[in-house]
Parts: C-alpha cells; sequence; structure tokens
C-alpha cells in the first residue's frame, strides 16, 4: 500500500507543533501545491544535510544485515562505528534476535530496518530510525550525526513518532512503557553520546496544531508567529516570511 507524504512531519515537530504560523504555512503549502511555499519549505539540502542521509541509508542497510555487513560501515571514523555498534548491542540486538514484532512486520514490508509508521490522522506521518515492542515496551531510537546535541527528554520529533507506533503496535498488546532514544556518535563524550529517556509530550499537543492549523486556513486568517528555540534554522524565517524575521516584507517586494 501507498504511502501517503505527509503534511505534518515528525522531522519538524519542533517548529509546527510550537508556532501556529509555522503550522498554518505547512497546510497552506499542502493546499497550494503550486505556490512557492513549497520551495521556501523545502530549501535544497546543504552539504552537511547530503551526508547525514547516507550515513542514515548506510546504518539502515547494516542493520538490514543484523550488523553482520561491516563494509556498510566502512566510511565512518572509528569512533562513529564504537557509538552505532554499542547502540545495536544495547538497544536493537534483542529486538532483532527476540522481538518477533519488529522482525516479522517490519522487514519484510518495508524491507529496511526503518519502519514507516502512518496515522491514522492522514496528515501526519513520517519513518522512525527503528521501533522495537517488546515485553510491552515501546522502543523508539533515532541516530543523529549531527555535532549539536540533542536530548530525547520531552522530545518534539521523538514524542510525535511516539503518537504513530503506538498505532503500529498489534491488537491485543500492550504498552506499558516508553523509551525514547536518541544515538548521536559526534556530539558529546562517551555516554553523552546515546541518551535515552522515558518523559514524552501528549499527543493532543500535536492534534491541536494540525487542527487549529486547520482551521486558520479555511477562515483566511493567518495566526501569529511564536519565538523560541524552534524559530533556529527555520526556512520561513530565511525566506522572510515569517513576520518575526528580520528579512519580513522582502519576500513580497520582489516576488
Amino acid at each position: 500500500m501507498a504511502v501517503r507524504q505527509a503534511i505534518f512531519r515528525p522531522s519538524c515537530a519542533d517548529k509546527w507543533a510550537n508556532c501556529p504560523f509555522y503550522a498554518y504555512k505547512l497546510y497552506q503549502a499542502a493546499k497550494e501545491p503550486h505556490s512557492r511555499l513549497q520551495t521556501d519549505l523545502n530549501p535544497a539540502a546543504g552539504k552537511a544535510a547530503e551526508i547525514g542521509t547516507a550515513k542514515h541509508e548506510a546504518v539502515a542497510q547494516w542493520l538490514i544485515s543484523r550488523g553482520r555487513d561491516s563494509g556498510r560501515l566502512s566510511f565512518f571514523t572509528p569512533a562513529e562505528r564504537r557509538c552505532i555498534q554499542l547502540a545495536f548491542e544495547r538497544y536493537i540486538a534483542p529486538h532483532i534476535t527476540a522481538n518477533q514484532f519488529y522482525v516479522e512486520l517490519s522487514l519484510p514490508r518495508v524491507k529496511t530496518p526503518q519502519r514507516r509508521a502512518v496515522s491514522r490522522y492522514v496528515d501526519l506521518g513520517g519513518t522512525m530510525d527503528f521501533i522495537g515492542f517488546a515485553g510491552g515496551e515501546l522502543l523508539l531510537l533515532d541516530w543523529k550525526f549531527g555535532k549539536v546535541s540533542v536530548s530525547p527528554v520531552m522530545n518534539e520529533q521523538l514524542s510525535c513518532y511516539l503518537e504513530l507506533a503506538a498505532e503500529s503496535i498489534p491488537a491485543g498488546r500492550t504498552m506499558s512503557s516508553v523509551k525514547l532514544v536518541i544515538v548521536q556518535p559526534n556530539a558529546g563524550n562517551g555516554e553523552e553520546r546515546i541518551k535515552e529517556s522515558g518523559l514524552y509530550w501528549p499527543a493532543e499537543r500535536y492534534k491541536h496544531a494540525i487542527r487549529a492549523a486547520k482551521k486558520a486556513y479555511k477562515a483566511g486568517e493567518p495566526p501569529a508567529a511564536c519565538e523560541g528555540a524552534h524559530c533556529a534554522f527555520c526556512p520561513l524565517k530565511n525566506a522572510g516570511i515569517c513576520p518575526l524575521s528580520i528579512f519580513a516584507g522582502l519576500a513580497e517586494m520582489t516576488a
């Protein structure tokens, strides 16, 4: 079954869950696919992003081999390989060897250890790096290859993935606990590179943000922008579309 491209993706949940204006523009871009917004919201990926994508793919292929094809990790640094292998042994290996939910449902259907979780809300969807479920515990693991440290505690992206993954648990199985893990081989030292948490945002936060964006679009009334840490690397600010941007207004003048 084909998977629809989601309007609201977990990868940028920190922005659309915290800024009503960003959520509004995401929905507007989906409703107006030929507008300039599509380009503004999805600027060309830089070299760092391309390298990160290549590393994610390499790790995905390595996991398909159950960690046996060491050649897949050949272009990683020794430190990166040690961190990846430690995370594999600590979190992933037990699921691959003993967890039938992961082995039977994820690999044959998707042909990759990345399980695509699709919400019953068609606006929301994304692909998690690893989902495991065993003994009532739902495990979500995310690889990050940048140098800026990211915490899994109340992490918007992982919390959003949790809402999606919880819907994929087979009927009759009960989720009693959650473990969110971020693995960052290039951030911090030693144990700081692998962090876990059981704290997350409730699903209603994301549902409310999506509902509000739809309502504002139908009313033709763009909501106010909210400033915060989520503004970092915001494509709307860089494009001069966000009212909080120092370039605000220039986009319309030069369009």
